[in-house]
């Protein structure tokens, strides 16, 4: 356990005593100043590309052979069939301080990595114009990419392998993809806007957060299995807002007005406290085994949310133009709010079921075309509540349904401490319409 020891009242006089001792005489030697002994490496550890110290070859107008810490000291002008820089050596790091790789046409990468490498750092500064890639670190295991802008490149912004981190980085205007990754990458506040390609591709197993993407002509967001979402957006792409592959989650994360569906979620993806509207073609597409809780599903043009099989539970799903929830079969749909779905050219039902074993429980559907829509026979519906739909309940003979109550209202303001109730049943399962 630390002491602290009060010396408040010595203080002053310690002070005193340490000025007393340091201070000396303030009148330098006489004669020349004689060197300190310390040569450039110590003042300035790394290296300066320059035509010296990382001269090119056929293909670069820099390379790096030798592992060490790298800087630039001025902008960097392509030149036809070179790499602005390429990297021959594992241990390296990168600094463009500040300063841009411009290329032009018929260059190769702004940035790239030669073999099988490892820990390679490029950081701070702008790569724009090149033929190819911004940053192509091809084959390098455990990069590591911190605040670089790249943009117009005709094709990927930024490419790495596996195990790289990205991070505060953007991607602009690149006619291949935004960002490409390969496997166990990690994102975090990275944005990538108007590319040709989507904003950002990746395979499998990635972390991504605090990440944007707006207005690429694909997707914002195309992922394979077993990646991780959080804090993320898409606005205003061609393609999806998110397109997942299997065992994907997604928390916090935002679709809104992309031209096709905001979210279409691969097998056993989970969806959590997300907000998707607006979107041209639906709000969510799930595959089977999917579980989507607390999100909002509003104003999307095609259906709400619809899912083959899985759970959709506290969602409030609205203005939809087409269903507000669709489901297959051996769904779970609980205490969700639906409202106002169906206001498309076609009609709508807040929750409708197109096959069997599903339950359908604890849901306020108003508003819409038709309340609870069963399609087939085989599920449950219990204490789900309809009101103002042009249809309340279509609901085929074979499933299991409680009561359906139609309430009366009292018949008198309630003031006071009992009140007899105009339910009309103490069924603890029934239905109602009101």
């Amino acid at each position: 356990m630390k002491q602290h020891l009060h010396v408040s009242g010595v203080v002053p006089l310690v002070l005193a005593s340490a000025a007393f001792f340091v201070l000396g005489d303030l009148t330098p030697p006489p004669g020349a100043v004689a060197p300190s002994g310390k040569v450039l490496t110590d003042l300035e550890p790394r290296i300066a590309i320059n035509a010296t110290n990382t001269p090119g070859d056929a293909n670069s107008v820099f390379r790096i052979t030798q592992r060490g810490s790298y800087y630039l000291t001025g902008n960097v002008l392509g030149a036809v069939a070179k790499h602005g820089i390429e990297i021959e050596a594992s241990n390296v790091t990168l600094d463009l301080n500040g300063f841009c790789l411009f290329g032009l046409p018929g260059t190769l990468d702004g940035v790239a990595s030669t073999g099988t490498l490892f820990n390679v750092t490029v950081k701070n500064g702008g790569i724009e114009g090149w033929g190819d890639d911004g940053i192509d670190l091809f084959a390098t295991k455990g990069a590591e990419v911190s605040n670089v802008r790249a943009k117009s490149n005709s094709g990927d912004g930024i490419y790495v392998f596996d195990s790289a981190v990205i991070r505060d980085c953007s991607s602009v205007s690149n006619v291949g993809y935004g960002f490409f990754a390969q496997d166990n990458c990690t994102f975090s506040n990275c944005s990538a806007n108007e590319n040709l390609g989507d904003g950002f591709f990746a395979f499998d197993s990635h972390s991504i957060s605090g990440c944007a993407a707006s207005y690429n002509i694909g997707s914002g967001f195309t992922v394979q299995g077993g990646c991780s979402f959080s804090d993320c957006v898409t606005t205003g792409n061609s393609g999806h807002g998110f397109a997942t592959g299997a065992g994907c989650t997604l928390t916090g994360t935002n679709a809104f007005f992309n031209q096709l569906l905001g979210f279409t979620l691969g097998s056993n993806n989970v969806a959590t406290d997300c907000a998707v509207s607006n979107n041209q073609s639906g709000g969510i597409a799930a595959n089977s085994g999917c579980a989507i809780s607390r999100c909002s599903v509003n104003s999307n043009a095609g259906v709400g949310i619809s899912g083959s099989t899985g759970t959709i539970e506290g969602c409030v799903v609205s203005g939809n133009g087409g269903d507000g929830i669709r489901v297959g079969f051996r769904s779970y749909v609980l205490r969700n709010n639906c409202n106002s779905n169906g206001s498309g050219l076609s009609d709508g039902a807040s929750i409708h079921a197109t096959g069997n074993d599903n339950r359908i429980e604890g849901n306020t559907c108003s508003i819409s075309d038709r309340g609870i829509d069963v399609d087939t026979t085989g599920s449950i519906v219990i204490r789900n509540t309809c009101s103002g739909n042009t249809t309340n309940w279509d609901i085929v003979a074979g499933n299991s349904v409680a009561p359906i109550i139609s309430t009366s209202t009292n018949a008198a303001a309630i003031l006071g401490s009992t009140y007899a109730g105009s339910l009309g049943s103490t069924d603890p399962n029934a239905n109602f319409t009101y």
